[in-house]
């Protein structure tokens, strides 16, 4: 459930070297995004994906369940972005099925 304010923030910054096209597509992509507070997103930021790897784990709770499985990871790419989008899709067909609501 969203909240009034929450915002979306991409977890990878992406290299300045790829198109717009392909920046605006690879950053906005589901697997790429997490819904946290407003203010979460100005604490990360636009800050490379190792920074808020270091600040997400000294924290004592996760900002959400999608940035956990996210920051479980030491390094992130677009491809580990379209491997975590295939899990949440996996994860919520199980879900809606598990709950007959399909």
């Amino acid at each position: 459930m969203r909240r009034a304010g929450d915002s979306d923030e991409p977890d990878q910054p992406i290299p300045v070297q790829a198109d717009n096209e392909t920046k605006k597509e690879k950053l906005d992509d589901f697997g790429n995004l997490v819904l946290i507070s407003p203010g979460m997103n100005s604490e990360y930021s636009n800050k490379p994906y190792f920074v808020k790897y270091a600040e997400f784990n000294e924290k004592s709770r996760p900002d959400s369940l999608k940035s956990l499985m996210i920051f479980q990871k030491p390094t992130w790419d677009f491809s580990r972005c379209k491997e975590h989008r295939e899990q949440i899709k996996v994860l919520f067909k199980q879900y809606y099925s598990e709950n007959n609501l399909s």
